[in-house]
């Protein structure tokens, strides 16, 4: 299912059970009965009324979210159905699973706002990388004349291109190594203890890979932090033990 059908159905589905959570929330103001007793008594709980009294407040809340999911339709229907694929009308969730999704009230408003939160991240992490991937190419190519050559960015390493990136590694709780190596042979660099070095770089988006091992100990730890003329995320920040190899992004400017 594609993100903006996933997106849509939350929003459907808060919609419906924010208006539904107000007006069950004014019944219970008018019908103190619905509300309970105030304040709570634990001790009944469990009592037949109050369990009477709980199932009266999720059959309102799953019939006015039924009935609020009806008016999706027009004209008004309640055997109808929500369309999430607009090349294929005819095909849905019936307005009654959506009610019974809305009804839920504030405990599915935490886990469908989780969702939609990872959800967003994945867009704008997939945009990152996209973003990274063009930057990229577009180093690896350059005009020559009124013809395309491919460019090498390991040939680039000239004075007038290169850029000076300070990497300064912090080590907490005992002795460790990191390691930062860069593709295509750009370089690397192998810290065993605090302390800062220095690369020269090629100007474009580059790939590094980070790997190593920190102590064990209480507090062990590595920070590494990447400035100069660059764009990162990082500090990059490891715990104890062995900092398994992941690929970072870097784009020197």
């Amino acid at each position: 299912m594609e993100l903006t059908i996933i997106m849509k159905l939350i929003s459907v589905v808060l919609a419906i059970s924010l208006a539904s959570e107000r007006l069950v929330t004014f019944l219970k103001t008018i019908i103190p009965f619905l509300a309970g007793p105030q304040p709570p008594d634990v001790s009944a709980e469990n009592s037949k009324t109050e369990l009477i009294r709980k199932a009266i407040v999720m059959l309102i809340a799953f019939a006015v979210s039924w009935v609020g999911a009806s008016f999706l339709d027009s004209p008004a229907n309640l055997w109808g159905h929500l369309s999430l694929d607009p090349n294929d009308m005819n095909k849905g969730i019936p307005f009654f699973i959506i009610a019974i999704m809305a009804s839920g009230g504030s405990a599915i408003w935490t886990n469908l706002l989780g969702f939609a939160k990872a959800i967003k991240d994945i867009g704008a992490e997939k945009k990152t990388q996209e973003k990274f991937n063009t930057l990229k190419k577009s180093d690896e190519f350059r005009f020559a004349g009124n013809g395309l050559k491919a460019f090498n960015i390991v040939g680039a390493k000239t004075e007038s291109e290169l850029k000076t990136i300070n990497f300064e590694a912090a080590f907490s709780g005992g002795s460790g190594q990191l390691t930062v190596l860069f593709e295509n042979g750009l370089g690397e660099l192998i810290f065993s203890n605090s302390g800062t070095k220095t690369l020269d770089l090629p100007q474009g988006a580059l790939n590094y890979i980070i790997s190593g091992s920190s102590s064990n100990g209480p507090g062990g730890g590595i920070v590494l932090s990447i400035s100069g003329s660059v764009i990162s995320n990082a500090p990059h920040s490891y715990g104890p033990g062995i900092i398994w190899p992941n690929i970072q992004t870097m784009i020197v400017t």
